[in-house]
């Protein structure tokens, strides 16, 4: 998995490419718990670029927003590819995320 991110605002854009499973779930974390000590309440995950997810990188993402949610925080997911989105679905994830079409409109729509 390959990780970029750049702000919009006060609001870290990452964007991800590569598959996201088992050997590089610690990536994921690390870039969010990085945000979050630099003060960081709000993400952007931007999937497009992910080509395969398996059931580790489905965990750490479920982590990932547990973690932005205890420290009062959101986490988006935008562009999600049709493969990832399909298997989000199966495992009733849609549920669970907030998904959207692109990062402008992950901004514009606070979290509860």
């Amino acid at each position: 998995m390959q990780v970029s991110s750049l702000i919009h605002g006060a609001t870290p854009v990452i964007t991800l490419s590569g598959p996201i499973e088992f050997s590089s779930r610690k990536m994921l974390r690390t870039v969010i718990d990085d945000g979050l000590a630099q003060g960081c309440c709000e993400f952007i995950l931007d999937l497009q670029g992910v080509t395969f997810i398996d059931s580790s990188g489905l965990g750490a993402l479920v982590a990932c927003f547990s973690t932005v949610r205890k420290q009062g925080g959101s986490m988006k997911l935008v562009r999600v590819p049709k493969q990832v989105y399909n298997l989000m679905e199966i495992t009733k994830l849609t549920h669970f995320f907030d998904i959207f079409e692109n990062a402008e409109a992950a901004m514009h729509t606070s979290h509860p």
